[in-house]
């Protein structure tokens, strides 16, 4: 009887490991676009870090509200996920290249909801459709990243976040290549 309890358990346990794995170990070594779904507000704290606001302060809703306009001018809704080498690379296209500058890109740990700056770069500019395409090593399939950049119309920098996820990966760049990214600021 204990024998079989114990079977049970451990079934149990090993399917559950397997429900909660990474979907990137189903990802064969190839180039995928992937989601990128980007906000203003950081995902964990809340908090609009460029600003220090925190949802309690006066201003945050207004200031939320401007920043979530921008998001889409400035990160693409697609990322590129290089998981041909031994590294994992991802690729973002920003927006408002004329506009911006002076980016950095953090990678969120794994373990924790601190970010890690990482160096960056630009693999791609389109000086026509003011676009760049930042390139960075990444740990896993489905990054959280923390890109900042000096807008200049603003007269200083913003910071962004994204959630990178490979549920709907789509072999290839075609996707990430034809999208439309800094030409209308979102309404949200």
């Amino acid at each position: 009887m204990l024998k079989k309890i114990t079977s049970i358990i451990l079934s149990g346990a090993m399917i559950l490991s397997l429900a909660q794995a990474n979907t990137s170990l189903a990802l064969a070594k190839k180039v995928y676009t992937i989601t990128s779904t980007a906000q203003y507000e950081n995902p964990y704290t809340k908090e609009l870090e460029d600003l220090k606001l925190k949802p309690k302060d006066l201003q945050y809703k207004s200031k939320k509200a401007i920043g979530d306009g921008m998001v889409g001018a400035v990160i693409g809704s697609k990322a590129l996920l290089d998981n041909t080498g031994k590294k994992k690379y991802v690729v973002i296209k920003t927006g408002m290249s004329d506009a911006t500058k002076d980016y950095k890109i953090a990678v969120k740990n794994l373990k924790d909801n601190n970010y890690k700056d990482v160096k960056f770069t630009v693999v791609k500019e389109d000086k026509k459709n003011k676009t760049k395409d930042l390139k960075f090593e990444v740990q896993s399939d489905n990054p959280s990243i923390k890109l900042s950049a000096h807008i200049t119309p603003m007269g200083r920098s913003v910071t962004f976040f994204a959630q990178m996820s490979d549920k709907n990966a789509k072999e290839g760049k075609k996707e990430f290549d034809s999208q439309k990214v800094g030409k209308k600021m979102s309404k949200k």
